[in-house]
Protein backbone atom coordinates (compact mmCIF):
# COMPACT_ATOMS: atom_id res chain seq x y z
CA UNK A 1 0.00 0.00 0.00
CA UNK A 2 1.47 3.75 -1.03
CA UNK A 3 2.22 5.26 2.42
CA UNK A 4 0.53 8.45 2.75
CA UNK A 5 2.91 12.20 2.40
CA UNK A 6 2.99 13.78 5.79
CA UNK A 7 0.37 16.74 5.49
CA UNK A 8 -1.96 14.24 4.46
CA UNK A 9 -1.35 11.67 7.53
CA UNK A 10 -1.73 14.64 9.62
CA UNK A 11 -5.10 16.24 7.97
CA UNK A 12 -6.85 12.69 8.55
CA UNK A 13 -5.69 12.57 12.30
CA UNK A 14 -7.38 15.69 12.36
CA UNK A 15 -10.43 15.45 10.52
CA UNK A 16 -11.12 11.66 10.08
CA UNK A 17 -11.21 11.87 6.33
CA UNK A 18 -8.62 11.43 3.53
CA UNK A 19 -8.35 14.54 0.60
CA UNK A 20 -10.40 13.70 -2.12
CA UNK A 21 -10.44 14.21 -5.37
CA UNK A 22 -11.82 17.34 -7.05
CA UNK A 23 -13.28 15.18 -10.32
CA UNK A 24 -17.21 15.81 -10.16
CA UNK A 25 -19.19 12.91 -10.46
CA UNK A 26 -20.75 11.29 -13.83
CA UNK A 27 -23.91 13.06 -14.11
CA UNK A 28 -23.17 16.27 -12.02
CA UNK A 29 -25.14 18.94 -12.95
CA UNK A 30 -23.09 21.48 -14.79
CA UNK A 31 -21.46 24.41 -12.60
CA UNK A 32 -23.28 27.47 -13.74
CA UNK A 33 -21.11 30.02 -16.14
CA UNK A 34 -21.47 33.20 -17.39
CA UNK A 35 -20.84 34.63 -21.10
CA UNK A 36 -18.16 37.05 -19.20
CA UNK A 37 -16.89 36.90 -15.67
CA UNK A 38 -16.86 33.15 -15.69
CA UNK A 39 -18.29 31.88 -12.22
CA UNK A 40 -19.23 35.57 -11.06
CA UNK A 41 -22.67 36.51 -12.32
CA UNK A 42 -24.33 32.92 -11.06
CA UNK A 43 -22.29 33.16 -8.13
CA UNK A 44 -23.68 36.41 -7.16
CA UNK A 45 -27.17 36.29 -8.37
CA UNK A 46 -27.58 32.72 -6.78
CA UNK A 47 -25.11 31.95 -4.16
CA UNK A 48 -26.84 29.05 -2.45
CA UNK A 49 -28.43 27.47 -5.84
CA UNK A 50 -24.20 27.82 -7.03
CA UNK A 51 -22.67 26.33 -3.96
CA UNK A 52 -25.63 23.10 -4.61
CA UNK A 53 -24.24 22.70 -7.73
CA UNK A 54 -20.78 23.29 -6.78
CA UNK A 55 -21.48 19.92 -4.40
CA UNK A 56 -21.29 17.81 -6.73
CA UNK A 57 -17.94 18.47 -8.20
CA UNK A 58 -15.84 17.44 -5.79
CA UNK A 59 -14.07 18.75 -2.69
CA UNK A 60 -12.43 21.23 -4.45
CA UNK A 61 -14.08 23.30 -7.25
CA UNK A 62 -11.65 26.09 -9.31
CA UNK A 63 -13.39 29.13 -10.44
CA UNK A 64 -13.20 32.30 -12.08
CA UNK A 65 -14.42 35.33 -10.44
CA UNK A 66 -14.08 38.24 -12.88
CA UNK A 67 -10.41 38.67 -12.82
CA UNK A 68 -10.43 36.95 -9.78
CA UNK A 69 -8.70 32.85 -9.70
CA UNK A 70 -10.92 30.80 -6.72
CA UNK A 71 -11.40 27.68 -5.47
CA UNK A 72 -14.11 26.68 -3.96
CA UNK A 73 -13.39 24.15 -0.84
CA UNK A 74 -16.74 21.97 0.80
CA UNK A 75 -14.77 19.05 1.92
CA UNK A 76 -13.75 19.07 5.69
CA UNK A 77 -9.62 17.62 5.51
CA UNK A 78 -9.07 20.83 2.63
CA UNK A 79 -10.75 23.20 5.12
CA UNK A 80 -8.94 21.79 7.68
CA UNK A 81 -5.87 22.56 5.96
CA UNK A 82 -6.64 25.97 4.86
CA UNK A 83 -7.74 26.86 8.67
CA UNK A 84 -5.42 24.98 10.21
CA UNK A 85 -2.01 23.00 8.65
CA UNK A 86 -1.24 26.05 6.54
CA UNK A 87 -3.11 29.22 8.70
CA UNK A 88 -0.23 31.35 8.35
CA UNK A 89 -0.23 31.33 4.07
CA UNK A 90 -3.78 32.88 4.14
CA UNK A 91 -5.46 35.67 5.21
CA UNK A 92 -9.18 37.24 5.12
CA UNK A 93 -10.31 37.81 1.86
CA UNK A 94 -11.53 40.93 0.30
CA UNK A 95 -15.24 41.12 0.95
CA UNK A 96 -15.58 43.43 4.16
CA UNK A 97 -12.52 45.40 3.67
CA UNK A 98 -14.88 48.34 3.20
CA UNK A 99 -16.28 47.81 6.39
CA UNK A 100 -12.62 48.92 7.66
CA UNK A 101 -13.56 52.21 8.05
CA UNK A 102 -16.34 51.03 10.53
CA UNK A 103 -14.95 48.16 12.07
CA UNK A 104 -11.25 49.62 12.06
CA UNK A 105 -8.74 46.00 12.98
CA UNK A 106 -10.83 44.46 15.54
CA UNK A 107 -10.88 40.53 15.56
CA UNK A 108 -12.61 40.51 12.54
CA UNK A 109 -10.86 42.07 9.88
CA UNK A 110 -6.98 42.41 11.94
CA UNK A 111 -4.21 40.00 10.61
CA UNK A 112 -1.20 38.54 11.63
CA UNK A 113 0.65 39.80 14.93
CA UNK A 114 -2.18 42.51 15.43
CA UNK A 115 -4.42 39.79 15.14
CA UNK A 116 -2.76 36.81 17.24
CA UNK A 117 -1.95 39.89 19.92
CA UNK A 118 -5.38 41.47 20.26
CA UNK A 119 -7.02 38.00 20.42
CA UNK A 120 -4.95 36.89 23.60
CA UNK A 121 -5.96 39.92 25.30
CA UNK A 122 -9.97 39.46 23.81
CA UNK A 123 -10.14 35.87 24.78
CA UNK A 124 -10.11 35.49 28.65
CA UNK A 125 -13.07 37.84 28.53
CA UNK A 126 -14.79 35.05 26.91
CA UNK A 127 -14.39 32.28 29.13
CA UNK A 128 -17.19 30.10 29.81
CA UNK A 129 -16.80 30.48 32.92
CA UNK A 130 -16.56 34.28 32.83
CA UNK A 131 -19.57 34.49 30.45
CA UNK A 132 -22.43 32.71 32.58
CA UNK A 133 -22.49 35.88 34.55
CA UNK A 134 -24.29 37.07 31.79
CA UNK A 135 -26.64 34.94 31.56
CA UNK A 136 -29.08 36.63 33.85
CA UNK A 137 -28.89 39.88 31.26
CA UNK A 138 -30.25 37.56 28.76
CA UNK A 139 -32.84 36.12 31.04
CA UNK A 140 -34.09 39.61 31.78
CA UNK A 141 -33.79 40.91 28.49
CA UNK A 142 -35.93 38.13 26.76
CA UNK A 143 -38.49 38.36 29.83
CA UNK A 144 -38.68 42.46 28.59
CA UNK A 145 -39.02 41.36 25.33
CA UNK A 146 -42.06 39.07 25.89
CA UNK A 147 -43.85 41.66 28.39
CA UNK A 148 -45.95 43.31 25.78
CA UNK A 149 -47.21 39.82 23.99
CA UNK A 150 -50.23 38.94 24.23
CA UNK A 151 -51.98 35.78 22.70
CA UNK A 152 -53.32 36.26 19.07
CA UNK A 153 -50.31 39.02 18.77
CA UNK A 154 -48.57 38.91 15.21
CA UNK A 155 -45.37 38.99 15.52
CA UNK A 156 -42.27 39.08 13.14
CA UNK A 157 -40.02 36.59 14.62
CA UNK A 158 -36.65 38.09 12.43
CA UNK A 159 -37.54 41.71 14.06
CA UNK A 160 -38.21 40.39 17.34
CA UNK A 161 -34.40 38.32 17.91
CA UNK A 162 -32.37 41.04 16.04
CA UNK A 163 -34.07 43.91 18.73
CA UNK A 164 -33.64 41.43 21.15
CA UNK A 165 -29.79 40.25 20.21
CA UNK A 166 -28.39 43.90 20.08
CA UNK A 167 -30.49 44.70 23.89
CA UNK A 168 -28.24 41.45 24.92
CA UNK A 169 -25.04 42.80 23.39
CA UNK A 170 -25.02 46.44 24.64
CA UNK A 171 -26.18 45.59 28.10
CA UNK A 172 -23.05 42.79 28.83
CA UNK A 173 -21.06 45.15 26.88
CA UNK A 174 -21.86 48.15 28.60
CA UNK A 175 -23.30 48.21 32.43
CA UNK A 176 -23.75 51.55 31.87
CA UNK A 177 -25.84 51.69 29.19
CA UNK A 178 -29.25 53.37 29.27
CA UNK A 179 -32.56 52.71 27.27
CA UNK A 180 -31.74 55.96 24.76
CA UNK A 181 -28.59 54.79 24.07
CA UNK A 182 -29.76 51.54 23.22
CA UNK A 183 -32.61 53.12 20.92
CA UNK A 184 -30.01 55.46 19.22
CA UNK A 185 -27.36 52.14 18.91
CA UNK A 186 -30.95 50.31 17.58
CA UNK A 187 -31.21 52.49 15.11
CA UNK A 188 -28.01 52.92 13.44
CA UNK A 189 -27.62 49.03 13.72
CA UNK A 190 -31.04 48.70 11.50
CA UNK A 191 -29.12 51.04 8.77
CA UNK A 192 -25.90 49.83 8.67
CA UNK A 193 -27.22 45.92 8.87
CA UNK A 194 -29.12 47.08 5.54
CA UNK A 195 -26.29 48.57 4.26
CA UNK A 196 -23.73 45.87 4.86
CA UNK A 197 -24.71 44.26 1.78
CA UNK A 198 -22.67 46.82 -0.36
CA UNK A 199 -19.50 45.57 1.47
CA UNK A 200 -19.26 42.55 -0.43
CA UNK A 201 -19.48 44.24 -4.08
CA UNK A 202 -16.45 44.76 -5.94
CA UNK A 203 -17.55 48.24 -6.24
CA UNK A 204 -17.90 49.10 -2.75
CA UNK A 205 -14.39 51.09 -2.60
CA UNK A 206 -16.47 53.39 -5.43
CA UNK A 207 -19.99 53.19 -3.48
CA UNK A 208 -19.18 54.30 -0.38
CA UNK A 209 -17.66 57.49 -1.80
CA UNK A 210 -20.32 58.41 -4.04
CA UNK A 211 -22.66 61.26 -2.42
CA UNK A 212 -26.11 58.13 -2.58
CA UNK A 213 -28.65 58.61 -0.26
CA UNK A 214 -27.77 55.54 1.08
CA UNK A 215 -23.84 56.50 1.43
CA UNK A 216 -25.62 59.14 3.52
CA UNK A 217 -27.42 56.96 5.54
CA UNK A 218 -24.72 54.59 6.32
CA UNK A 219 -22.34 57.47 7.32
CA UNK A 220 -24.87 59.35 9.85
CA UNK A 221 -25.45 55.69 11.50
CA UNK A 222 -21.88 54.95 11.57
CA UNK A 223 -20.71 58.85 13.26
CA UNK A 224 -23.90 57.51 15.70
CA UNK A 225 -22.26 54.39 16.75
CA UNK A 226 -18.90 55.64 16.82
CA UNK A 227 -20.05 58.64 19.35
CA UNK A 228 -21.91 56.27 21.50
CA UNK A 229 -19.38 53.95 21.63
CA UNK A 230 -16.18 56.36 22.48
CA UNK A 231 -18.62 57.97 24.91
CA UNK A 232 -19.00 54.82 26.81
CA UNK A 233 -15.65 53.89 26.92
CA UNK A 234 -14.18 56.92 27.96
CA UNK A 235 -16.52 57.39 30.80
CA UNK A 236 -15.83 53.87 31.93
CA UNK A 237 -11.76 54.50 31.54
CA UNK A 238 -11.69 56.72 34.21
CA UNK A 239 -13.10 53.89 36.78
CA UNK A 240 -10.71 53.12 39.35
CA UNK A 241 -12.03 49.11 38.86
CA UNK A 242 -13.32 49.02 35.56
CA UNK A 243 -15.05 45.87 35.73
CA UNK A 244 -18.24 43.92 35.60
CA UNK A 245 -19.23 43.75 32.07
CA UNK A 246 -17.51 43.08 28.82
CA UNK A 247 -16.27 46.41 28.18
CA UNK A 248 -14.11 46.47 31.74
CA UNK A 249 -12.68 43.28 31.03
CA UNK A 250 -11.56 44.67 27.86
CA UNK A 251 -9.83 47.61 29.72
CA UNK A 252 -8.26 45.82 32.16
CA UNK A 253 -7.00 42.89 29.95
CA UNK A 254 -3.10 42.24 30.00
CA UNK A 255 -0.47 40.49 28.21
CA UNK A 256 2.54 40.78 30.00
CA UNK A 257 2.73 44.70 29.91
CA UNK A 258 0.56 44.82 26.77
CA UNK A 259 -3.18 46.43 26.80
CA UNK A 260 -5.69 47.79 24.66
CA UNK A 261 -5.19 51.81 23.43
CA UNK A 262 -8.37 53.39 23.36
CA UNK A 263 -8.43 52.94 19.46
CA UNK A 264 -7.92 49.07 19.61
CA UNK A 265 -10.69 49.27 22.47
CA UNK A 266 -13.40 51.21 20.52
CA UNK A 267 -12.59 48.39 17.41
CA UNK A 268 -12.89 45.51 19.31
CA UNK A 269 -16.31 46.75 20.77
CA UNK A 270 -17.50 47.45 17.38
CA UNK A 271 -16.74 44.26 16.23
CA UNK A 272 -18.17 42.78 18.96
CA UNK A 273 -21.48 45.11 18.65
CA UNK A 274 -21.61 44.70 15.18
CA UNK A 275 -20.95 41.05 14.58
CA UNK A 276 -22.31 39.63 18.07
CA UNK A 277 -25.59 40.35 17.20
CA UNK A 278 -26.58 40.12 13.45
CA UNK A 279 -25.13 36.47 13.50
CA UNK A 280 -26.90 35.53 16.90
CA UNK A 281 -30.12 37.22 15.75
CA UNK A 282 -30.25 35.33 12.68
CA UNK A 283 -29.78 31.82 14.47
CA UNK A 284 -32.34 32.31 16.53
CA UNK A 285 -34.63 33.60 14.60
CA UNK A 286 -34.18 30.24 12.31
CA UNK A 287 -34.11 28.24 15.26
CA UNK A 288 -37.66 29.23 16.41
CA UNK A 289 -38.80 29.12 12.68
CA UNK A 290 -37.53 25.23 12.40
CA UNK A 291 -39.27 25.13 15.95
CA UNK A 292 -42.77 25.92 14.95
CA UNK A 293 -42.85 24.29 11.80
CA UNK A 294 -41.98 21.04 13.48
CA UNK A 295 -44.73 20.61 15.99
CA UNK A 296 -43.30 17.34 17.24
CA UNK A 297 -40.11 18.92 18.02
CA UNK A 298 -41.61 22.22 19.77
CA UNK A 299 -43.86 19.70 21.88
CA UNK A 300 -40.57 17.58 23.07
CA UNK A 301 -38.44 20.81 23.67
CA UNK A 302 -41.19 22.59 25.72
CA UNK A 303 -41.63 19.19 27.83
CA UNK A 304 -37.66 19.45 28.44
CA UNK A 305 -37.80 22.62 29.49
CA UNK A 306 -40.56 22.72 31.38
CA UNK A 307 -39.08 19.81 33.40
CA UNK A 308 -35.59 21.19 33.84
CA UNK A 309 -37.07 25.31 34.67
CA UNK A 310 -40.41 24.39 36.21
CA UNK A 311 -41.79 28.30 36.84
CA UNK A 312 -38.63 29.41 37.47
CA UNK A 313 -36.52 31.51 34.89
CA UNK A 314 -33.74 29.67 32.95
CA UNK A 315 -29.91 29.54 34.17
CA UNK A 316 -26.58 28.84 32.53
CA UNK A 317 -26.48 25.97 34.49
CA UNK A 318 -29.70 24.64 33.67
CA UNK A 319 -28.52 24.35 29.82
CA UNK A 320 -26.14 21.53 30.76
CA UNK A 321 -29.50 19.77 31.78
CA UNK A 322 -31.50 20.24 28.21
CA UNK A 323 -29.59 17.89 25.92
CA UNK A 324 -32.34 18.00 23.37
CA UNK A 325 -32.74 21.80 23.44
CA UNK A 326 -28.62 21.46 22.55
CA UNK A 327 -29.64 19.35 19.66
CA UNK A 328 -32.22 21.55 18.34
CA UNK A 329 -29.52 24.22 18.18
CA UNK A 330 -27.26 22.07 16.52
CA UNK A 331 -29.20 20.73 14.17
CA UNK A 332 -30.57 24.23 13.37
CA UNK A 333 -26.96 25.77 12.74
CA UNK A 334 -26.02 22.84 10.76
CA UNK A 335 -29.08 22.86 8.12
CA UNK A 336 -29.04 26.94 8.14
CA UNK A 337 -25.66 28.32 9.15
CA UNK A 338 -25.47 31.96 10.05
CA UNK A 339 -21.69 32.24 8.84
CA UNK A 340 -22.06 30.41 5.97
CA UNK A 341 -18.69 31.02 3.80
CA UNK A 342 -15.32 31.68 4.76
CA UNK A 343 -12.79 33.55 2.73
CA UNK A 344 -9.35 33.60 2.46
CA UNK A 345 -6.48 34.83 0.05
CA UNK A 346 -3.16 32.75 -0.42
CA UNK A 347 -0.37 35.13 0.55
CA UNK A 348 1.85 32.69 -1.38
CA UNK A 349 1.11 29.49 -4.18
CA UNK A 350 -0.37 26.78 -2.42
CA UNK A 351 -1.26 23.14 -2.99
CA UNK A 352 -4.26 22.31 -1.63
CA UNK A 353 -5.03 18.84 -2.30
CA UNK A 354 -4.50 18.36 -5.68
CA UNK A 355 -5.16 21.97 -6.57
CA UNK A 356 -2.59 24.59 -7.05
CA UNK A 357 -3.63 27.90 -5.86
CA UNK A 358 -1.38 30.76 -7.32
CA UNK A 359 -0.76 33.85 -4.78
CA UNK A 360 -4.04 35.82 -4.74
CA UNK A 361 -6.18 32.87 -5.05
CA UNK A 362 -9.23 33.56 -3.21
CA UNK A 363 -10.18 30.51 -1.26
CA UNK A 364 -13.89 29.67 -0.30
CA UNK A 365 -15.06 27.28 2.57
CA UNK A 366 -18.58 26.67 2.65
CA UNK A 367 -19.88 25.74 5.43
CA UNK A 368 -23.66 25.65 3.64
CA UNK A 369 -22.31 22.51 1.69
CA UNK A 370 -20.15 20.98 4.12
CA UNK A 371 -23.58 20.90 6.73
CA UNK A 372 -25.20 19.19 3.80
CA UNK A 373 -23.15 16.61 3.00
CA UNK A 374 -24.83 13.12 2.86
CA UNK A 375 -21.88 11.26 4.03
CA UNK A 376 -21.95 12.85 7.05
CA UNK A 377 -25.56 13.96 7.67
CA UNK A 378 -28.00 11.34 5.33
CA UNK A 379 -31.08 12.85 4.71
CA UNK A 380 -29.16 16.56 4.92
CA UNK A 381 -32.22 18.42 4.28
CA UNK A 382 -34.06 17.48 6.96
CA UNK A 383 -34.28 18.83 10.08
CA UNK A 384 -33.47 16.08 12.47
CA UNK A 385 -32.40 16.98 16.02
CA UNK A 386 -31.81 13.26 17.25
CA UNK A 387 -29.27 13.23 14.57
CA UNK A 388 -26.89 14.87 17.02
CA UNK A 389 -27.30 11.93 19.59
CA UNK A 390 -23.70 10.70 20.75
CA UNK A 391 -23.82 7.82 19.35
CA UNK A 392 -25.09 9.13 15.92
CA UNK A 393 -22.44 11.88 15.00
CA UNK A 394 -19.10 9.44 16.68
CA UNK A 395 -17.98 9.09 13.60
CA UNK A 396 -18.11 12.20 11.49
CA UNK A 397 -14.83 14.49 10.69
CA UNK A 398 -14.22 17.22 13.02
CA UNK A 399 -14.29 19.81 10.04
CA UNK A 400 -17.62 18.59 8.46
CA UNK A 401 -19.38 20.90 11.15
CA UNK A 402 -18.02 24.67 11.74
CA UNK A 403 -21.16 26.86 12.58
CA UNK A 404 -18.74 29.50 14.36
CA UNK A 405 -15.84 28.63 11.98
CA UNK A 406 -12.63 26.46 13.31
CA UNK A 407 -8.64 26.42 13.32
CA UNK A 408 -7.15 29.98 14.36
CA UNK A 409 -9.74 32.13 14.05
CA UNK A 410 -12.72 30.01 15.33
CA UNK A 411 -15.32 33.01 16.82
CA UNK A 412 -14.42 34.02 20.00
CA UNK A 413 -17.65 34.33 20.62
CA UNK A 414 -18.93 31.11 20.74
CA UNK A 415 -19.78 30.30 24.36
CA UNK A 416 -21.55 33.81 24.22
CA UNK A 417 -23.43 33.25 21.47
CA UNK A 418 -24.25 29.04 22.93
CA UNK A 419 -25.19 30.15 26.10
CA UNK A 420 -27.28 33.14 24.83
CA UNK A 421 -28.88 30.76 22.31
CA UNK A 422 -29.57 28.47 25.01
CA UNK A 423 -31.01 30.63 27.51
CA UNK A 424 -33.72 32.83 24.75
CA UNK A 425 -35.07 29.78 23.41
CA UNK A 426 -35.62 28.20 26.60
CA UNK A 427 -37.28 31.31 28.02
CA UNK A 428 -39.40 32.04 24.93
CA UNK A 429 -40.58 28.47 24.56
CA UNK A 430 -41.57 27.99 28.24
CA UNK A 431 -44.41 30.51 27.93
CA UNK A 432 -45.30 30.73 24.00
CA UNK A 433 -46.14 28.65 21.07
CA UNK A 434 -45.44 29.87 17.44
CA UNK A 435 -47.77 29.78 14.34
CA UNK A 436 -46.41 30.25 11.12
CA UNK A 437 -48.71 32.58 8.81
CA UNK A 438 -50.80 30.12 7.09
CA UNK A 439 -48.51 29.73 3.21
CA UNK A 440 -46.02 31.40 4.54
CA UNK A 441 -42.58 29.74 3.26
CA UNK A 442 -39.21 31.53 4.20
CA UNK A 443 -36.41 32.20 1.72
CA UNK A 444 -33.00 32.41 2.49
CA UNK A 445 -31.15 36.05 1.96
CA UNK A 446 -27.65 35.00 1.75
CA UNK A 447 -25.60 38.46 2.46
CA UNK A 448 -22.94 38.40 5.09
CA UNK A 449 -25.23 36.06 7.07
CA UNK A 450 -28.46 33.88 5.92
CA UNK A 451 -31.27 35.97 6.79
CA UNK A 452 -34.81 35.60 6.18
CA UNK A 453 -35.44 37.22 3.32
CA UNK A 454 -39.32 38.52 4.42
CA UNK A 455 -38.80 38.00 7.95
CA UNK A 456 -40.73 34.71 9.87
CA UNK A 457 -44.30 36.30 10.51
CA UNK A 458 -45.77 34.45 13.45
CA UNK A 459 -48.85 34.36 15.57
CA UNK A 460 -48.25 33.64 19.43
CA UNK A 461 -50.04 31.45 21.40
CA UNK A 462 -49.39 31.07 25.45
CA UNK A 463 -48.56 27.53 26.80
CA UNK A 464 -50.92 26.35 28.82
Amino acid sequence: MKSLNPLKSALIEVTGYALPSSAGHAGSPRLPTGRIGGHLLPFRRDPLAFLDAARHHGGAVPMRLGPRNALLLTDPALAAQVLTADYGHFHKGQGLQSARTLLGDGLLLSEGDTHRCQRKLVQPAFQPRRIEQYGPIVTDSAQRLMADWKPGDSLDLSQQMTALTLIVVARSLFASVIDDQVAQLSAAMDVMMASFGRHLSPLAPLLFRLPLPATRRYNEAAQTLDRNIRDLIDRRAGDANPSGDLLGDLIAAHEGAATMSPTQLRDEVMTLLVAGHETTANALAWTLYQVTAHPHVDARLAEEIRATVGDGLPTAQDLGRMPYLRQVIEESLRLIPPVWLISRRSLQEQQIGEHSAPRDTLVLISQYVMHRDERWFPDPTVFDPDRWALAAHIDRPRFAYIPFGAGHRVCVGASFANIELGLVLASLLARWRFRLQPGFTPRIQPLITLRPAHGIPVTVEARV
